[in-house]
């Protein structure tokens, strides 16, 4: 789907291995399977970065390989980490 093709990114936001903020109510998608498997984040989380694209982020995120807009991801920060509480 939207990472079998390795882009170029001229200002990538994030490297593999990032620590990510995700936000409550995001949907998240597996993008190898068929059917498409979806969910939406039930409460702010976090996710480590696998690879990004021009418009998507491929995370590591409960245990499974998950993509969302890049829109929808932030740097982990210390203030990301007490929105969740």
């Amino acid at each position: 789907m939207m990472m079998k093709r390795k882009q170029q990114l001229i200002n990538p936001k994030f490297e593999a291995g990032d620590l990510v903020y995700i936000p409550q109510d995001v949907c998240l998608w597996a993008p190898m399977h068929a059917p498409v498997d979806t969910s939406k984040t039930s409460k702010p989380t976090t996710a480590v970065v696998i690879e990004e694209s021009s418009r998507f982020v491929l995370l590591f995120i409960h245990g499974r390989r998950m993509a969302t807009k890049k829109k929808h991801v932030y740097p982990y920060t210390e203030e990301s980490r007490n929105e969740g509480n």
